[in-house]
Formats: C-alpha cells, structure tokens, sequence
C-alpha cells in the first residue's frame, strides 16, 4: 500500500512518518510539505492508497491549502472512492473537510497516535479486503471467485461484463462497471467507457492509437485495448513516469 503524507511541519511530518512505518510495516509512505510538491507527487504517482493532509498548508490564507488539495484529489477519476484524513488544530475547517471533500476521517491536532493507527489500520483492512476473490455470479447462476491479481481486462459490451483473466474468460450480466469499480484494488484503471486494465500487465501506452497494450494473449493476438479521450489524463498520469510511454 501506498499513503501520502502531507504536512507543512517538518519535525511534525517526520513524528507521524516514523510513527506510521512503525506500526505498518507493508505501508510505503511518501511525503510532501508543500501544496506544490503534493501536486506533483499526486499527478504522477502510479496510485495512491491513502492520504493524509494537514489542513493548513501555508501561513497566507489565500495560498492553497489541504482542503484545495483534497478536492483535487476527488476530481481525479481514479481517486473518487480514494480515502482522505485530515489532521488539524482549525477544527472549525471540519464543515469543508467533509462537505468539499467527503473525507474519511478528520483528526485534530495534537495528533491522537491511537486514533490515527485505528484510522490507518481500518482502512489497510479495507484495501487487503479489495484483493480478496471477487464472486461473479454467471448467468446460470453460479457463484465464481476472481482473484483480481489475476484479472487482464474487464469489458462491459451490450450489457454484459466480460472478466478475462490470465487463464480463464467469466460473463456475467449481472454486474456493472460502475459497480465493480469500488470493489477493485487500485492497480484496476477505467482506460474506456467500456474498459478497466489491470495496470500490472500493461506493457505499452500508444497515445497516438490511443490503445493500451498487455502482456496477455487472446486468441492469438496481444490483448491492446482502446483508450477513450475522456480517460487519457488519467492514463497519463497513471504511466508517465515508466519507460515504455510515448
């Protein structure tokens, strides 16, 4: 898992990045002291499991700050359902914190070390249950478990989904994209209308076709999936900072 920590205090941001690799080990936390510097880092990491952000960033009011932040984050279609911590001393701030962004939690300072390993377990809890098996009832109604690791591409053509995995090909009309979405690990990314790739076996990005190509064999050929406009921002900044995009 992946967590970024925002936090304009550097003696601040270094207690709770310690403080968090210590109690989760498996969690990469990336910092950032600056609205700026947190910008980059969102629009060009891979993905994001959990944020973290100080409210107050900057001592101006009219700079940006962690509920701007917040909202930006919101705005991307990959971090819809992405969830977002606030700590801060302003709990009048608390109103937008929810309201603007929608956030999980929001803790006040000074910090609360319990409330806030409760706050981070619960939802490394959640992010280990979205890479358990996904059951797909088919349409005679049996109950088929999908591991997503495992998952190339999922489609959805006239109303029926269509899971393609690394040995196996599952339908169902039962389901939706939309639905399946919040139930799929962050490494699942809506490249089309129709479309999610598994970020792990796309090899290649090719703007000018728009297609993602993958590491998967379908019927001879390489599986290489369209790319609607509406998704290629997303896609940009899922795979800008790999080799193989041109």
């Amino acid at each position: 898992m992946r967590l970024l920590l925002v936090e304009d205090d550097p003696i601040q941001l270094k207690y709770l990045k310690v403080l968090i690799e210590d109690n989760f080990p498996d969690i990469s936390v990336t910092t950032s002291g600056t609205y700026k510097e947190a910008m980059n880092i969102i629009d060009t990491a891979a993905y994001i499991d959990i944020f973290v952000l100080d409210i107050m960033l900057t001592d101006t009011e009219d700079d940006p700050d962690g509920v701007s932040l917040g909202v930006h984050i919101k705005e991307l279609t990959k971090y819809t359902n992405t969830p977002v911590i606030f700590i801060t001393s302003y709990e009048s701030r608390i109103y937008e914190a929810v309201n603007d962004v929608h956030c999980y939690s929001f803790i006040p300072k000074p910090v609360d070390e319990s409330l806030l390993m409760d706050t981070i377990d619960s939802l490394a809890r959640q992010n280990t249950k979205k890479n358990d098996n996904i059951i797909l009832r088919t349409e005679n109604g049996i109950a088929v478990p999908i591991d997503p690791n495992k998952i190339v591409y999922i489609s959805s053509i006239k109303g029926v989904i269509k899971i393609k995995t690394e040995d196996d090909c599952i339908s169902s009309s039962t389901w939706r994209l939309s639905r399946l979405m919040p139930t799929l690990p962050g490494y699942m990314l809506r490249c089309h209308k129709c479309y999610i790739v598994n970020l792990n076996h796309v090899t290649n990005v090719d703007y000018t076709t728009r297609m993602c190509h993958t590491d998967a064999i379908e019927n001879g050929n390489v599986i290489s999936l369209p790319m609607g406009r509406v998704y290629i921002s997303e896609i940009r900044e899922a795979f800008n900072d790999k080799r193989h995009i041109r």
